[in-house]
């Protein structure tokens, strides 16, 4: 299975991000380490039992397709023993269901927060009415 831009000339690698931290996932550290970019040591992945891509070398489509491969596996595994949390996509926002509830009462509360404000302000001016119309 071929895909398509993937070859032998061009490197993969992931931009730097500010501060020099790159994304935690450990498929981007993969791929990360591939390029010579990673600045983690190799001992980490052979103790994983993972194969060590010498650095500054560039990957072939077969090993990349591998370790996407692998990837897919993993994410699989993960479904099945239900260790995943179904994700609400909210634009360019998304939330598992713990941090939407966690959103949504966070949101509740405020609202309340302001109807509670306005009720009391308004009782306020409903005072301040009846006292200058005894007066």
């Amino acid at each position: 299975m071929a895909v398509k831009g993937v070859n032998g000339s061009y490197p993969f690698y992931e931009k730097p991000k500010p501060g020099g931290k790159t994304s935690g996932n450990g498929f981007g550290k993969e791929f990360m380490a591939a390029a010579g970019q990673s600045g983690e040591e190799d001992s980490k992945d052979k103790a994983n039992g993972k194969e060590a891509v010498p650095q500054n070398q560039l990957m072939s489509t077969e090993e990349i397709m591998k370790m996407i491969s692998n990837r897919k596996n993993e994410i699989l595994d993960k479904v099945k023993k239900g260790e995943t949390e179904p994700v609400i996509q909210i634009g360019a926002q998304a939330y598992t269901e713990k941090q939407w509830k966690r959103m949504l009462e966070s949101f509740d509360d405020s609202e309340k927060d302001i109807k509670d404000r306005i009720r009391e302000a308004l009782e306020e001016m409903r005072k301040k009415r009846m006292e200058g119309e005894l007066s």
